[in-house]
């Protein structure tokens, strides 16, 4: 698969084109078990291919509807987990830890990192000190991919929740009707159909079915972001060592 990431990144990959490509997938299974032409290796070939190129501007799609609902998303779990995890009243990172974090960061010019009392007294403005913070390590991530490797897979998986939890209607639907159909035309067609052909094509529609029921949750969203929030936080320090260069 590293030829891909050559023409697409791979946080593009997996949290644009993978959702759109598992929207797309039961409608392609259904062909498959429906229309003999499939079973031809080339024909089976110019299919994947064209999955492909349905499946980014779908990806993009479900990016564009998910990407509205971020803000709201955030507040009605009492903020970006990111902000969330900085705050003091937040035990995720130990106390100390951002203690040693927050002397570090000082040693900076124009970061500020709230001591408890001071945030106490002015939530907002703690808050907007700790998105300061973190719209930094975002940025400079951005400058220095290399660096943040297991910060952008945290990303993308939660990007790729996110996408998919916003189409996960769809997900369903399309998913339902396929296998409906996968195993209809077994049951109408009969011999018309290849019987391993359509107990394939059901699994795979079963398959994504259960992953848009239990497998795209608000929960998982929640787990996925607060995991990408500890990988923002443990890459403060190399945000301040290319800040001193």
């Amino acid at each position: 698969m590293d030829w891909i990431t050559k023409f697409i990144s791979p946080y593009e990959l997996r949290a644009r084109m993978l959702p759109g490509l598992l929207l797309v997938t039961p409608a392609v299974l259904l062909l498959v078990v429906l229309v003999p032409q499939f079973h031809a290796l080339e024909v089976l070939t110019l299919a994947a291919t064209g999955s492909f190129l349905v499946g980014y501007p779908l990806g993009q799609w479900m990016r564009d509807r998910a990407q509205p609902n971020q803000s709201a998303l955030f507040e009605s779990w009492g903020g970006a987990p990111t902000t969330q995890l900085l705050r003091w009243n937040n035990f995720t990172i130990s106390t100390r830890e951002k203690e040693l974090c927050r002397e570090k960061l000082l040693t900076l010019p124009g970061y500020k990192w709230p001591t408890a009392t001071e945030a106490a007294l002015d939530t907002v403005a703690a808050d907007n000190h700790f998105k300061t913070i973190v719209g930094a390590v975002l940025s400079n991530a951005r400058r220095h991919p290399d660096r943040y490797e297991r910060m952008d897979r945290a990303s993308a998986h939660f990007g790729f929740l996110r996408n998919c939890f916003y189409s996960r209607t769809a997900g369903i639907m399309i998913s339902s009707a396929s296998l409906a159909m996968c195993v209809g035309a077994q049951a109408v067609l009969g011999s018309n159909t290849d019987f391993l052909s359509a107990a394939l094509g059901a699994f795979g529609c079963l398959s994504l079915l259960l992953f848009w029921i239990f497998g795209v949750t608000k929960q998982r969203m929640r787990i996925s972001a607060d995991a990408f929030a500890i990988e923002v936080f443990h890459h403060i320090p190399t945000l301040i060592e290319d800040q001193k260069r």
